[in-house]
């Protein structure tokens, strides 16, 4: 915009300036930002799962594999019952776990 001798914001230029840059270049502006720009390739992500119901699985799978069901927990004496708990407690948190990520990590450039 202009007043007499004072220019308020960016220097009016011709449409044919920004067609000549483009085709001296071979880039759109947007790919001339773009051009330094890279992203590595990156996992998928693993689909939703209903982690209570994967949970209960987990200590129902630790159980059947010690040997207990909820009739022998409720037989047992109040201390070999806490230790069988806290045994498939543990157990079934550790199997819960996720897997530990192995790589060191995804590099991303956003260099303009």
């Amino acid at each position: 915009m202009s007043f007499g001798l004072i220019q308020f914001g960016a220097t009016p230029r011709d449409p044919a300036y920004a067609a000549d840059l483009q085709r001296r270049a071979g880039l759109s502006i947007t790919g001339e930002a773009a051009r330094g720009f890279t992203v590595s390739a990156v996992r998928p992500v693993p689909p939703m799962v209903n982690a209570g119901e994967a949970r209960e699985q987990l200590r129902q799978q630790v159980m059947a594999e010690r040997g207990l069901d909820a009739l022998s927990l409720y037989k047992a004496t109040p201390q070999a019952r806490i230790q069988a708990e806290a045994a498939v407690m543990a157990e079934t948190a550790r199997r819960a776990r996720p897997e530990p990520i192995r790589t060191t990590g995804s590099l991303v450039d956003l260099r303009i």
